[in-house]
């Protein structure tokens, strides 16, 4: 797999209208992009307590192409501070839509707060050999806001 860059991840967020795709990440802000990311922010308040685990949506909503994976990071600024986003299932499959729900664990002594906008984590994307044949359709397609596990 070969890593987007920032000139690629702004290109697939701003489709021309004659491509007839949707943009990769929407709402687009060019100051979320990074050299081979992109930064994702939360959509409330995050108060966490000691040892807490909450569940956050994004802002932003991803629509991923046939032919692109991506990646959810902890963003290490917050990491550094004993706070979790996103240590776990990570994995965004090819054909997904929808916005995407974090897990984040507070394993320092002190509380976290963070406001709504607040940027917590980063999207990496991945450009596969070849199309997905058999994109993501799963319970988790379309989601909008904060979603439980569907097990």
């Amino acid at each position: 797999m070969t890593a987007l860059s920032d000139t690629s991840i702004a290109f697939w967020c701003n489709p021309a209208p004659d491509r007839y795709e949707l943009p990769l990440v929407e709402p687009y802000d060019p100051t979320h992009l990074q050299p081979c990311s992109y930064d994702l922010s939360v959509d409330a308040d995050l108060d966490l307590d000691p040892l807490e685990f909450k569940l956050l949506s994004t802002i932003e909503k991803v629509n991923i192409p046939y032919h692109i994976q991506g990646q959810i990071y902890g963003r290490s600024s917050i990491g550094r501070l004993g706070v979790f986003i996103h240590i776990s299932a990570g994995f965004i499959d090819a054909g997904f839509r929808g916005n995407l729900t974090l897990e984040c664990f507070n394993a320092s002594k002190e509380p976290f707060y963070v406001p709504y906008g607040t940027r917590v984590a980063q999207i990496g994307f991945y450009l596969l050999d070849q199309p997905a044949r058999s994109p993501y359709r799963g319970r988790y397609q379309n989601q909008k806001g904060v979603t439980p596990s569907k097990l």
